[in-house]
C-alpha cells in the first residue's frame, strides 16, 4: 500500500516521505519477527498484536494521503 500524492508534490517530498514509510514498515516488520520467535508468546497474542502493527501502519499511510491530497501547494 502506497500514499497517494498531491500531483503538484515535489519529488523530493515524495522521496523523504517514502523512505519514512519504508523505515517504519521495516521497524513493525523487526517487532512482528520478534513476536513471532518469541516463546512466551501464543498464536491469539501473537495476531492480535500482529494485526494491531499492520493497523497502525496503514493508518499512518491514510493520513499522508488524506494530508497530501487535501493541501494545496504553493
Amino acid at each position: 500500500m502506497r500514499p497517494i500524492f498531491n500531483p503538484e508534490t515535489s519529488e523530493e517530498r515524495k522521496a523523504v516521505i517514502l523512505n519514512h514509510l519504508k523505515e517504519h514498515r521495516e521497524a513493525i516488520d523487526n517487532v512482528q519477527r520478534c513476536l513471532a520467535e518469541h516463546p512466551e508468546i501464543d498464536i491469539e497474542t501473537f495476531h492480535e498484536r500482529f494485526n494491531k502493527l499492520e493497523r497502525k501502519h496503514r493508518r499512518l499511510i491514510a493520513l499522508i494521503t488524506l494530508n497530501e491530497t487535501t493541501k494545496k501547494s504553493n
